[in-house]
C-alpha cells in the first residue's frame, strides 16, 4: 500500500491527524468579529466535531480574554426567562459568552417556541447584554434560527463555518424494513428451541399435508433470518416455494417470494429483491389480500429508499399506511411509520420524524412488538445525533442494544454497534468507537449483511486515518467502495465520491482504480483491516 500511495500523490502525513484542524481562515474572521468596544454582537457559529468547538472556545480566550461557555440544560433553564436573565447576570463580567448544548435544550423543551423567543426578545437581549453571544450550533438548528427567528437572526455579525469536512462525517444507520415481528420478537433461546421442535415435526411425520409443511419450512425460514443465518433461512424458503407453486397455493407463493426478497435484500441484492417483491404483489393483488399488499408495498419502498429515490419510497409507504389504516392493522401501522420517519429525516425534516417514531414507538409497545421497537429506539438516536444532542442519543441507543441482544437481532445489534461508535468518535474518544466498530464488523461478516458491512468499514477507515494508519485507512475505504459499488448504495458513494475528492483524487474514478490494482481476484467481501 506504501508505493500505491506514493503514486497517487498521497503521503501519510498529508492524510493522518488525530484531530481535525480549525479552519484558520475562519478563526481569522471570528477574531474580527469580535473587535473592540463594550456592544451586543450576535455570531452563529457552525461545527460538526466537538473537538474544534472546544479548540475554537480556547483559542477565543487567548485573544479575547473574559470568556464564558454557557451549557444549555433544559433543568436549569426550563423557560426562556431563565435563560435570559442568567445571560443578564453574567454579561457584566464577560467580553464573549459561548453558547453550547443548544440543540439538546430545545430539544428537551417545546423547541418552536424556543426559538421564537429569541426573535421576541432580540432587543431586551441587546439591551441587557453589552457582550459578543456565539450560539454554537449544527447546521439544521442554523437553520431553524434563520427561518424561525427572522429578525434575530438578522443582527448577526456573520454565520462563521467551523464544520469539518462533510467525508469525515461516519455513516449514521437508520433501520427500516418489514418483518414478521411475531417470531423475530422472541428470546434467542426460544427461536432455536421452536427451529428444534418445527425440524423433528418436518422429520417424523412424512404425512403432513403439503400446505402445512409449507408453512412450517417458511416459519423455519423467518426464524433463521432472524438469527442471521441467511443461507439455511434461503434453503427453508425455496422449498416452501417449490411446494408451494406444485400444490398451487398461491398465497403461500406470494408469501414465500416476499420473504425470499428480505433475504435478498439484507444480501445487498436489491435487484433481485425487487424482482421478487414485484412478483409477489403481483399475486397478492390478484388474490385481493390488502394486508400482505401493504406488507410488499412497504417492502418495496426499502429499495428504493436504500437507492436514494425517496420520491419512490415515499409514495409505496402512503399507500401502505393506507391500506393499513383501512384495515386496522395497527402493528402495521408502526412499523410503516418508522420507515416514514426516514424519508422525512433525509428530507431534514427532523420534526415531522420525530413526531412519526414516537408513534411508532407508542404502538409497538402497545402490541408488544420489541423487533420494531428496538429499531425505533435506534432511530430516535439517530434523530438526536443529527441534532447534536450526543447524551440523549447515546441514551437510545444503548436501549435498542439492550432490547436486539435480547431477541437475538444480529442484524439490528450491528447496526446499532456501529451507531455507538459515532457518538465515541465525535467525543474523541478514538479507543471507544474502533471498538464498537469492530465488533459491530465481526456481526456482520458472520451473518453476511455485506451491505452492513459499507458503513462500518468507511467509519473504520476515518478511525485508522486519525490514529496515523493512512495505509490501513485506504485499505478500508477501498473494501467500502467495493461494496457500494457493487450493490449501488447511493448514500454510501456519494460520501466516498466528497472523500476522494479530498485526498486528492478526481472522485470514485479514485476508489475504482485502487480496486483494480488491490482487488482483483479476491472475494467480493473483501476482508476489513
Amino acid at each position: 500500500m506504501v508505493e500505491l500511495l506514493k503514486s497517487s500523490a498521497l503521503t501519510g502525513s498529508s492524510l493522518a491527524a488525530n484531530a481535525p484542524a480549525v479552519d484558520e481562515g475562519e478563526f481569522r474572521r471570528l477574531e474580527r468579529m469580535l473587535g473592540s468596544g463594550d456592544h451586543f454582537r450576535l455570531i452563529f457559529a457552525q461545527f460538526n466535531d466537538l473537538r474544534v468547538r472546544a479548540e475554537v472556545i480556547r483559542r477565543v480566550a487567548q485573544v479575547a480574554g473574559g470568556t464564558l461557555t454557557l451549557a444549555l440544560d433544559h433543568e436549569r433553564f426550563p423557560e426562556f426567562h431563565v435563560l435570559e436573565d442568567t445571560l443578564a447576570d453574567k454579561a457584566p463580567h464577560y467580553r464573549v459568552i459561548h453558547l453550547v448544548d443548544v440543540e439538546r435544550w430545545l430539544n428537551a423543551g417545546d423547541r418552536e417556541r424556543l426559538i421564537t423567543w429569541f426573535n421576541y426578545r432580540r432587543e431586551k437581549l441587546a439591551e441587557r447584554f453589552p457582550v459578543t453571544l456565539v450560539l454554537w450550533l449544527l447546521e439544521p438548528t442554523v437553520k431553524a434560527f434563520a427561518m424561525g427567528a427572522p429578525d434575530f437572526w438578522a443582527w448577526r455579525e456573520g454565520v462563521l463555518d467551523f464544520n469539518v469536512s462533510r467525508s469525515s462525517d461516519g455513516l449514521i444507520e437508520n433501520v427500516t424494513g418489514f418483518e414478521y415481528w411475531e417470531r423475530a420478537s422472541l428470546p434467542r433461546e426460544k427461536k432455536i428451541k421452536r427451529i428444534d421442535n418445527v425440524r423433528r415435526l418436518l422429520e417424523t411425520d412424512r404425512d403432513l399435508p403439503s400446505q402445512i409443511r409449507a408453512q412450517y419450512l417458511r416459519e423455519l425460514g423467518g426464524l433463521y433470518q432472524s438469527l442471521g443465518d441467511y443461507p439455511a433461512a434461503l434453503r427453508n424458503e425455496q422449498q416452501s416455494l417449490s411446494i408451494t407453486r406444485e400444490i398451487v397455493d398461491r398465497a403461500g407463493e406470494a408469501e414465500t417470494l416476499n420473504n425470499i426478497s428480505q433475504i435478498c435484500k439484507v444480501r445487498g441484492d436489491y435487484e433481485t429483491a425487487l424482482k421478487y417483491l414485484e412478483k409477489s404483489l403481483k399475486i397478492f393483488q390478484e388474490i385481493n389480500d390488502q394486508t400482505n399488499q401493504g406488507v410488499t408495498l412497504n417492502n418495496i419502498s426499502r429499495i428504493y429508499y436504500v437507492r436514494g429515490d425517496y420520491e419512490m419510497a415515499l409514495k409505496y409507504l402512503e399507500e401502505s399506511l393506507t391500506i393499513f389504516h383501512d384495515i386496522a392493522d395497527l402493528p402495521k401501522q408502526g412499523v410503516t411509520l418508522n420507515n416514514i420517519s426516514q424519508i422525512y429525516k433525509a428530507q431534514d425534516n427532523y420534526g415531522m420524524a420525530l413526531k412519526c417514531l414516537e408513534e411508532s414507538l407508542m404502538i409497538s409497545r402497545k402490541v408488544g412488538n420489541r423487533v420494531t421497537e428496538g429499531a425505533t429506539l435506534n432511530n430516535i438516536a439517530v434523530l438526536y445525533h443529527a441534532q447534536g444532542d450526543f447524551e440523549t442519543a447515546l441514551k437510545y441507543l444503548g436501549k435498542a442494544l439492550k432490547i436486539r441482544r435480547e431477541i437475538g437481532d444480529l442484524e439490528g445489534e450491528g447496526s446499532t454497534l456501529n451507531n455507538i461508535s459515532q457518538i465515541y468518535k465525535i467525543q474523541g474518544d478514538d479507543e471507544a468507537a474502533l471498538r464498537h466498530l469492530e465488533q459491530s464488523l465481526t456481526i456482520r461478516r458472520e451473518i453476511g449483511d455485506i451491505a452492513g458491512m459499507c458503513p462500518t468499514l468507511f467509519n473504520i477507515g476515518h478511525i485508522r486515518l486519525r490514529n496515523q494508519k493512512p495505509e490501513q485507512a485506504i485499505t478500508a475505504w477501498v473494501s467500502a467502495y467495493s461494496i457500494a459499488k457493487k450493490l449501488d448504495l447511493a448514500e454510501a458513494l456519494k460520501h466516498l465520491d466528497k472523500l476522494a475528492k479530498e485526498l486528492g483524487g478526481p472522485g470514485l474514478e479514485f476508489w475504482e482504480q485502487l480496486a483494480a490494482q488491490h482487488l482483483q481476484d479476491q472475494d467480493p467481501t473483501p476482508t476489513p483491516p
